[in-house]
């Protein structure tokens, strides 16, 4: 629907909401995802220490203490092992998603 100046309404629609222990997942590029995942199954731990220096709008310290216990974690039956790995495919299943914008017209047709 065009509005008085011709401009249509746009909706922005977010595909993939992840989170880590109630934290968003902060976006990085494949590229930097798939070396957090080898940082996370080689190093558990370092490869989330990584994702919250480098990734966008993502809170440093809360990604640094998560690393750091997941890393402490490792010698508990491996959860903390386990924990970053799952925490690394969930950074690369997001890095390849991105937020869609549908105009209002297209949204009301589909």
């Amino acid at each position: 629907m065009a509005n008085q100046q011709g401009a249509t309404n746009v909706i922005v629609v977010q595909v993939n909401q992840e989170n880590i222990c109630g934290h968003p997942i902060p976006r990085v590029d494949p590229c930097t995802a798939l070396i957090i995942l080898l940082l996370n199954i080689f190093f558990p731990g370092w490869g989330t220490v990584v994702l919250g220096c480098v990734g966008y709008n993502a809170n440093c310290c809360k990604f640094l203490l998560l690393g750091i216990l997941q890393f402490l974690l490792v010698p508990v039956i491996l959860i903390g092992w386990i924990w970053a790995i799952i925490t690394g495919i969930a950074v690369l299943r997001v890095s390849g998603t991105q937020s869609v914008t549908v105009s209002s017209e297209e949204f009301i047709t589909r």
